[in-house]
């Protein structure tokens, strides 16, 4: 019995990923065939007992198909199910802040990922949650994180090893690029059809650091969100970040933005 859903879950979760993968390469969103999704995984749970040990693995599915559709309730409730359920703990906090950051929650997923603890002997986990960390601002812990594994100068991670220095230089606390992400990522989301998908970052001595969502939409609607961001930031802040920090949108093309990501996937 224990294969079938097994076989279940793992074919689901390639389509999820299938669909993730087109989201992040057209920028559109497949409302129905998350719904489809939604419904197969609703249907297998039915059958299932409490204690099968696939169910915390539909749950962690179903909170990404949620926050493609930027429902922030549903994603933390089905996270947090997967996660009391005997999710790998750093991999689920690392799929949840990942599901925030897409909802357009840039301090709910700070907050995550601050209170994750991965292994330090699992590079790879490091390196993981040291990534997500450059999606929400999080330059000092994702700096710690790389040099704790020896990656302190890799070139991967150029940005997010510059954004640190700049900011640290200039003694900013790395939580004001946070609260201003967080501010500018409600804006996009309330002034754009799709969830946050991409972005693109550039740090330069003489520049600064530069943070842009991608949108897609019209050159009109991406000047009116980028006006919008600009308006906003000058009434409510008012510190040092702001005279090396610079966000805004970009619009969309093809291949010319990474998405934001490390999701985890479901191998069983």
């Amino acid at each position: 019995m224990q294969a079938k859903p097994r076989l279940a879950i793992s074919g689901l979760a390639k389509e999820r990923i299938e669909l993730w993968v087109n989201m992040a390469k057209t920028h559109d969103v497949d409302e129905l065939l998350i719904q489809r999704l939604l419904r197969k995984m609703d249907s297998v749970l039915a059958n299932l007992p409490a204690n099968d040990k696939t169910v915390p693995w539909f749950y962690h599915e179903q909170g990404y198909l949620n926050a493609y559709r930027k429902r922030t309730t549903d994603v933390l409730r089905l996270f947090d199910l997967s996660i009391a359920l005997g999710f790998h703990p750093v991999a689920a906090g690392l799929s949840k802040a990942h599901a925030l950051f897409i909802c357009g929650e840039i301090s709910m997923g700070r907050d995550v990922l601050e209170a994750l603890e991965p292994d330090g002997e699992n590079h790879e986990e490091v390196e993981s949650v040291a990534a997500a960390c450059a999606h929400f601002g999080m330059f000092f812990k994702a700096r710690a994180l790389l040099q704790s594994i020896g990656k302190g100068a890799d070139e991967m991670y150029n940005e997010s090893l510059l954004a640190a220095q700049i900011l640290e230089e200039a003694g900013i606390d790395d939580m004001e690029v946070t609260r201003r992400l967080n501010v500018a990522a409600g804006i996009v989301k309330s002034m754009t059809a799709h969830p946050l998908i991409a972005y693109s970052i550039f740090a330069m001595r003489d520049e600064g650091v530069l943070f842009r969502f991608v949108v897609k939409d019209s050159i009109e609607k991406i000047v009116q969100i980028d006006r919008a961001i600009d308006e906003t930031m000058s009434a409510q802040f008012d510190g040092l970040v702001d005279e090396v920090l610079s966000i805004g949108v970009k619009p969309y093309a093809p291949n010319d933005a990474n998405p934001v990501g490390g999701a985890y996937r479901v191998y069983l």
